[in-house]
């Protein structure tokens, strides 16, 4: 209501008639001092007289107003056929209402329609998209046995998960420092792909280039160096089925409202037990095994695993003198 009635007070009552704007320009040139042309007896034949000077019509011109009242600048404040309709009435008066709120700047209705709906396209986004966000991913290395269990089935504390991080087993966040996300979408593969690109150091060697030296390059699923791990309580289990995006997301587990997937896990068990001397030093471990020297695992779990012949290490790997700490 009090929008419409500004907008009523900012329109004129009436719009001015034309003919205010048609002065005499005087028959010789002179000038003269009617302003508006009045034809006798109404009639509107260009030769008759005005009926105040005495000229005739074809002198009285039409000039530009002026001022800030005049006709032209009220049609250019205002667009006559939009205000007729009811959608042109409401924005006009909210503009005029807002102004005084926006410090009669620029109107900024734009901007925010803007970034409502750019806000609206990313939950449509997100709502539509397979990715889905992982709090951590987790290599417990303490491998299984014959019948595919772990060995250890103790679920890692948050504390053995930091200790984890430091050894070059468990990351939070990918390596340029995004959030973790998997695809429901991604094979086996891909998957394999994504963990070891995760847990890959940004210099030297890690554990999968341990794991490729010491057992060889797997040839697919069943001969990869890790199984995927489900949480109950306090201990993990091997998760049976083919390995794939939606198994992994039925896996990660459960979190509270507060955290939400920061506290999700992809938990993964190695297949052979990884000493934990070795996983201090995965630089020398690697130049271990591709010197020729036996590094034997804590337990051997599946001698006859098909896999191609040992690697050479990890590319980035440079001569290490083991004589250092």
């Amino acid at each position: 209501m009090i929008a419409d009635y500004k907008l009523r007070k900012t329109l004129p009552r009436r719009l001015p008639r034309l003919q205010s704007t048609m002065p005499c320009a005087g028959k010789d040139g002179q000038g003269c001092n009617c302003l508006v042309f009045k034809a006798k007896e109404d009639k509107e034949d260009p030769s008759v007289k005005c009926a105040g000077c005495k000229h005739r019509k074809k002198y009285h011109t039409v000039t530009a107003p002026s001022g800030g009242g005049g006709l032209s600048n009220v049609l250019a404040q205002y667009d006559i056929a939009r205000l007729q309709t009811k959608k042109g009435l409401e924005e006009n008066a909210r503009n005029e209402t807002n102004r005084g709120f926006r410090g009669g700047g620029k109107d900024k209705s734009v901007d925010l329609k803007g970034k409502t709906a750019k806000a609206g396209s990313s939950k449509m986004s997100a709502k539509n998209s397979t990715m889905v966000k992982i709090g951590s991913i987790q290599l417990i290395a303490v491998g299984v046995d014959a019948d595919n269990k772990p060995l250890i089935d103790k679920c890692p504390t948050t504390q053995e998960v930091e200790e984890m991080v430091d050894r070059g087993l468990a990351v939070y966040r990918a390596p340029d420092g995004d959030d973790l996300e998997v695809d429901l979408k991604w094979n086996f593969a891909r998957i394999d792909a994504w963990i070891r690109a995760m847990l890959k150091p940004k210099s030297g060697c890690g554990v999968f280039d341990f794991l490729d030296a010491r057992y060889g390059v797997p040839e697919g699923e069943r001969d990869s160096h890790w199984v995927l791990a489900a949480k109950n309580s306090r201990k993990v289990f091997v998760k049976r089925g083919p390995i794939n995006g939606e198994l992994v997301d039925t896996v990660k587990g459960t979190a509270s409202s507060h955290r939400k997937y920061k506290e999700h896990a992809v938990r993964i068990l190695s297949r052979h037990r990884i000493p934990f001397t070795i996983t201090k030093d995965w630089n020398d471990a690697v130049h271990r095994v591709t010197s020729g020297e036996e590094v034997k695992s804590e337990t051997e779990s599946d001698p006859k695993r098909n896999s191609k012949p040992k690697g050479k290490g990890c590319k980035s790997q440079v001569p290490l003198n083991r004589t250092e700490p």
